[in-house]
């Protein structure tokens, strides 16, 4: 997988760090998840869909 480097305010970082000890994981395990969630929500309202299997 390629790396990206995401820059996080103070207010994202405290934010992150919280909902990291809601799941009980640490801050850089979460961080992946965050992303792809925020990926998949865009690609939703832009009305993209996966290929067929």
């Amino acid at each position: 997988m390629a790396a990206i480097t995401i820059e996080f305010t103070e207010e994202e970082l405290t934010e992150l760090a919280a909902e990291a000890r809601e799941r009980g994981v640490a801050v850089d395990r979460l961080t992946p998840d965050v992303l792809m969630e925020g990926v998949a929500v865009r690609r939703r309202e832009r009305g993209f869909t996966s290929p067929p299997n």
